[in-house]
């Protein structure tokens, strides 16, 4: 330790620093004598106040530890403006040259992980960590939400404060739904070692004590043995854990599927004089609950595409629309909507929207091959707004196959850029629910950006996040690079070769940035103009006569030109800058210019047809 003691620095139990928010209290022998502290922080219910013991001080104290322990004063997620002067003063309490250990649970494992680099910790042990329980950010979180509204916005960014270097030990429960998906919303460095202890539900500490792996969990803890020998202490006391047994027997009876595991865990409560448990699971074999779960006899591996939008989502749709037949041949299937190979899948998205999730119920009863394709860039988008129960149900559909997502990825700034023009370009309607609400807009880009919902979307991490706590499995990754044919790429990485032949697709380009500037401003005029401006740029090519175009049109394009034609103010459109977006002002003037001949000349055509008819 750094500096001068007195006689009082050698006192076995002490506070060494307090602010208005938090206390810290050194207990262990002589600090000059240590080569770590173990730094410790309490949970939500964990006593506060100056006179509470350490939380996690007696375990390690009675194996020789020397703690510093931080106790609240309010429980708060520790979101106080008094934490880091705190841990500043931990720091120079221990001195620069001891290392540090930072451990907690649950509220307390994620200041844990949220100390760690400002205490300069070599090493975290968090057990059931919740990443926030901001409900914008944790919809999912529901137990805590009298304190987070007690709290609000979290002045503290923990993922900001993971750094490469620290070895993070992070355990949970799998089958914890909610902690699951907390856990999945953290980034991972390359020191993050995620662990998991299924049958702990949100008590991994007293499951660990229950296996008689506590003193594992402190030997992991002081860098003395490895994550595998906890791991395998857990393994070899859960037949020992009650914890265990009533968790895994429970889940066992909602899963028809595990009446083999189920049988067992009956065989071990009965071993452990469990008779309660030996009855109702008993009785379960005998009439098992009327749990469904879709399309068992489906396929056995699903390989779901969710996107991103505009990262080449229509050329992968088109192709295996395309080779369907030939790739079913070959063992898998590529299930099509509708009349013949329509390529745009947008049903799965719009399932999570609503909750309705029957049609993938036929889709996997209708399965041939064991091996299934489903490609739906919406699912990125709805991901979003899905509720809870329709993951619940999800999960539930998916459970007992193989389960692979993937995403491809592009660089932020240029999908931004793409996702923004897309939302300019397709129809809006009024009062759309879930990202249906992007449409139509006329917002220029950088406000767009700060609508909450978008700016939420825009974190690809985070939704990447979400995505795996709805699907329960995570997502696989796919960086698209300029020039890269995705097809290929995207065969590759489902372990296919291309079928012959290879089947190449024209461009689906998006607006211009001018074209998109032109038809945000006409946006703002309504959702009328702003399919009259699209029919002017997409859907009235050039080098075809008026009267071609018009003889050909249906009813309800003809009224919408003419109608909104008689309307539409072409003054309104006025050159505005609106980065990233590029063009010129004279480029926006010549175009302007041109639509309007062309809309003129529409609408010449459009009167003469109602002459002549």
């Amino acid at each position: 330790m750094a500096g001068d003691r007195d006689h009082e620095d050698k006192a076995l139990s002490r506070v060494i620093f307090q602010n208005d928010d938090y206390i810290l209290r050194y207990e262990g022998p002589d600090p000059a004598t240590v080569s770590r502290v173990v730094v410790t922080f309490p949970d939500l219910i964990h006593p506060a106040g100056p006179d509470a013991e350490g939380w996690g001080a007696a375990f390690l104290r009675k194996r020789g530890a020397a703690v510093l322990s931080l106790t609240f004063r309010k429980a708060n997620w520790f979101q106080s403006p008094g934490f880091f002067p705190a841990l500043d003063a931990a720091r120079a309490f221990i001195g620069p040259d001891v290392a540090v250990s930072a451990y907690g649970a649950s509220m307390g494992g994620y200041s844990a992980i949220l100390a760690a680099a400002r205490l300069q910790a070599d090493r975290v042990g968090a057990l059931c960590p919740q990443f926030t329980v901001q409900q914008d950010i944790a919809p999912f979180e529901r137990r805590y939400r009298a304190e987070a509204a007690e709290i609000g916005p979290f002045i503290h960014d923990v993922a900001g404060e993971l750094r490469e270097g620290v070895r993070y030990f992070v355990m949970h429960d799998p089958t914890h739904r909610i902690d699951a998906a907390h856990l999945a919303l953290f980034p991972k460095p390359s020191g993050w070692r995620q662990m998991v202890l299924p049958g702990a539900s949100h008590g991994v500490l007293p499951t660990l004590i229950e296996m008689r792996a506590i003193q594992q969990l402190f030997d992991l803890i002081m860098g003395h043995a490895s994550a595998n020998t906890l791991r395998q202490a857990a393994r070899a006391g859960r037949r020992g854990s009650v914890r265990y047994l009533r968790r895994m027997g429970n889940l066992c009876t909602r899963a028809p599927r595990r009446r083999v595991g189920l049988e067992t865990l009956i065989d071990l409560a009965r071993a452990r004089g469990l008779g309660k448990f030996v009855k109702r699971w008993s009785a379960e074999l005998q009439n098992p609950s009327p749990v469904r779960l879709s399309g068992l006899s489906g396929p056995e591996e699903v390989i779901i595409h969710v996107g991103l939008p505009k990262t080449g989502t229509t050329t992968i749709q088109t192709y295996f629309a395309r080779l369907a037949e030939g790739y079913r041949a070959r063992g898998l299937d590529y299930p099509l909507r509708g009349a013949g190979s329509t390529p745009h899948h947008g049903w799965f998205g719009k399932g999570l929207l609503s909750g309705d999730l029957s049609e993938l119920d036929a889709t996997f009863d209708k399965a041939q091959c064991a091996r299934m394709v489903l490609s739906d860039e919406t699912i990125f988008n709805e991901a979003l707004f899905a509720e809870e129960a329709v993951g619940d149900a999800l999960r539930e559909r998916l459970s007992g196959r193989k389960v692979r997502l993937i995403a491809c990825l592009r660089d932020p700034s240029s999908w931004q850029k793409s996702f923004y023009k897309q939302a300019v370009q397709n129809r809006g309607r009024p009062r759309a629910a879930g990202s249906a609400a992007f449409w139509g807009r006329s917002e220029r880009f950088d406000a767009f950006f700060t609508l909450p919902d978008m700016a939420r979307l825009a974190r690809v991490d985070d939704m990447l996040a979400r995505l795996e706590s709805l699907f329960g499995c995570p997502v696989e990754t796919i960086e698209l690079q300029p020039g890269m044919d995705i097809v290929p790429v995207f065969l590759e990485r489902i372990g296919l070769t291309p079928a012959e032949p290879m089947i190449r697709l024209g461009a689906n380009p998006s607006l211009s940035d001018l074209d998109a500037e032109i038809m945000r401003q006409a946006n703002a005029q309504g959702a009328g103009e702003h399919g009259y401006m699209r029919q002017l740029i997409e859907r009235l090519p050039d080098g075809i006569p008026a009267d071609q175009l018009v003889s050909r049109m249906r009813p309800g394009r003809k009224n919408l030109l003419q109608n909104v034609g008689q309307r539409f103010d072409w003054a309104a459109l006025r050159y505005k800058p609106n980065p990233p977006l590029r063009y010129e002002e004279v480029e926006f003037v010549a175009r302007c210019d041109e639509l309007r001949a062309r809309a003129e000349v529409i609408a010449a055509a459009l009167d003469a047809s109602e002459q002549t008819s």
